[in-house]
Order: C-alpha cells, then sequence, then structure tokens
C-alpha cells in the first residue's frame, strides 16, 4: 500500500531496527490514513523500546 512513497525504503529500515522515531518521521508526510494503519500494525514491534 505504501511501497511507492517517498521514504518507504528508510520508514522500512526504522521499523526493522526498532527506531519509532524513525518510523514515525518517515510516514508524517504520507496520507493520514496510511501512515495511522501502519502505525497500527507496526505498534508492536515498538512496544517495550526506548
Amino acid at each position: 500500500m505504501a511501497g511507492d512513497r517517498p521514504g518507504f525504503e528508510d520508514m522500512s529500515r526504522a521499523l526493522f531496527a526498532g527506531d519509532a522515531a524513525g518510523f514515525s518521521a518517515r510516514v508524517a508526510e504520507w496520507p493520514a490514513d496510511i501512515a495511522e494503519h501502519l502505525r497500527v500494525l507496526a505498534a508492536e514491534a515498538f512496544e517495550g523500546r526506548s
């Protein structure tokens, strides 16, 4: 759904690195519905990380 969005690869790297701030920064300029859906899906990946 977002593979063609600017910053997708950097967002993926942030997700797999557990970098919640980096992840959020990369999706901030994306359409709100897509960004929110990704945040919901990724929330578990960031649980318990600082």
